[in-house]
């Protein structure tokens, strides 16, 4: 994937804003003793057409039965097992301090080495009912997320605002990249 030389970190972008920081060491430190958990829950990197083949993710909120309707309509969540781990549970709540608001979904997501996520737009009743945050935990410098015609580099500790309903792409370097994303209701 070809790399646009401008970074932008505008506070006046449409599509993405710095909201806050926040320590991620707690949760990297979480996040190796719990490792193999990324394995369990393969639906979004294994369903037909996902943009997010390169990933693997560790649901902390989502809704009780992941399928195909309760992923794009549903607005129903609940907590999940992972969510017992203090420092992810901590971590949520310091989120929901920064961004002042409830958090819906909340996920770890690791994308490989020299992954990419490929372009898409969020869709269906539950991504217009909410708004996106990406909290970075691991990265390296080659790793861009792309969304419109803007691109950037999230460093460790880094809260953004993200545009899920603009057209969004990630292209990844060398080594894991790891953020918690989560989704705060709009109404």
């Amino acid at each position: 994937m070809m790399m646009p030389i401008r970074w932008l970190r505008s506070v006046f972008s449409p599509h993405l804003m710095l909201v806050g920081h926040l320590n991620p060491e707690d949760v990297r430190q979480a996040l190796e003793r719990h490792e193999p958990r990324f394995g369990d829950a393969t639906w979004r990197q294994s369903v037909p057409g996902t943009a997010h083949a390169d990933t693997e993710s560790i649901y902390l909120r989502m809704p009780p039965e992941i399928t195909f309707d309760s992923v794009f309509h549903s607005h129903e969540v609940v907590d999940c097992p992972m969510l017992q781990e203090p420092a992810f549970r901590n971590a949520l709540e310091d989120l929901q301090s920064i961004v002042q608001a409830p958090i819906a979904r909340a996920m770890l997501v690791r994308l490989k080495s020299d992954g990419e996520i490929t372009r898409h737009v969020d869709e269906g009743e539950y991504s217009a009912a909410t708004e996106r945050y990406h909290w970075c935990i691991t990265t390296n410098p080659a790793c861009y997320v792309m969304i419109g015609d803007e691109v950037t580099h999230m460093r460790p500790g880094e809260v953004w605002f993200f545009d899920k309903h603009a057209e969004h792409a990630v292209s990844n370097g060398p080594t894991p990249r790891v953020h918690l994303i989560f989704d705060v209701w709009t109404n």
